[in-house]
């Protein structure tokens, strides 16, 4: 079998003082859990600005980056 794709999902930061969590982002990832390795940054919770969520996709590759947005 070959190698399963990998995927980040991204809630980007924005100026909030409201945490909640990535619902939307969650419900992809476990959409396809079972053909792809799926990871999630919630920015806000994790207080990651714009570079260091750059940082973290240079570390690794992705088949797939998506971001919440509305």
């Amino acid at each position: 079998m070959a190698d399963k794709i990998k995927i980040i999902l991204i809630k980007p930061p924005q100026k909030t003082l409201e945490i909640q969590p990535p619902l939307g982002l969650g419900y992809v990832a476990s959409s396809v859990k079972d053909l792809a390795d799926v990871a999630i940054i919630d920015a806000i919770k994790e207080k990651f600005d714009v570079n260091e969520i750059i940082g973290k996709l240079k570390n690794k590759k992705f088949d797939i980056i998506g971001f919440q947005c509305y």
